[in-house]
């Protein structure tokens, strides 16, 4: 944390006019004093500044204390947890290829920010991603994005990424809610995506 003190008035183009007045004043006063010049302009700058201090107050000061918290930013990290994701690939299973990005790349990702994994099928939950099970039997792509940073406690984060087979078998389009994020999505498609011949 940075502490740092912010002085603020609620009129502060007033205060000028107030040093003013109060140098006037002062020199008013001392004017016609039998005094010597050196004393006078001490008792000048003296009732100077008590004049204007207590102008000042009319003003009602704020002396305020601000700190200030540097907080890393958070990546959402959504891993699709259904059932396709056991769908094998010519030799490698989708599953596999997820797992082995999670793991391989979690130094990279932790980088980045604070990772917040949330698994989703049918309904997000956040869970550690050694919980991936792939037993969803449905896939809401757009609620798993929809309900990022609406947890209670939960930090909104800076950006999603997005790792899926890019299946959605409930719930609206996914790039209806990517629309309407608030904060940018980055996806990894895990799956062969060429056409089926019949």
């Amino acid at each position: 944390m940075f502490p740092h003190l912010e002085f603020s008035l609620s009129h502060p183009w007033v205060s000028a006019v107030f040093i003013l007045a109060a140098l006037g004043i002062a020199v008013y006063t001392y004017q016609s004093a039998a005094i010597s010049k050196p004393m006078k302009s001490v008792l000048i700058t003296l009732r100077s500044a008590a004049l204007f201090l207590t102008f000042l107050l009319i003003l009602e000061p704020v002396l305020s204390t601000i700190y200030t918290k540097r907080q890393p930013p958070t990546l959402a990290v959504l891993a699709d947890n259904s059932e396709s994701m056991t769908i094998q690939d010519g030799s490698v299973r989708r599953d596999s290829i997820l797992r082995h990005l999670l793991t391989n790349n979690r130094d990279s990702l932790t980088h980045l920010g604070e990772i917040q994994p949330i698994l989703f099928g049918k309904s997000p939950i956040n869970a550690p991603f050694d919980s991936l099970s792939f037993s969803q039997k449905q896939t809401d792509i757009s609620e798993a994005i929809k309900s990022v940073g609406k947890g209670k406690g939960e930090k909104k984060p800076s950006a999603i990424l997005l790792i899926s087979d890019g299946q959605f078998t409930a719930g609206e389009n996914p790039i209806y809610a990517s629309e309407s994020a608030p904060v940018p999505i980055y996806t990894v498609l895990i799956g062969d995506t060429t056409k089926k011949r019949d």
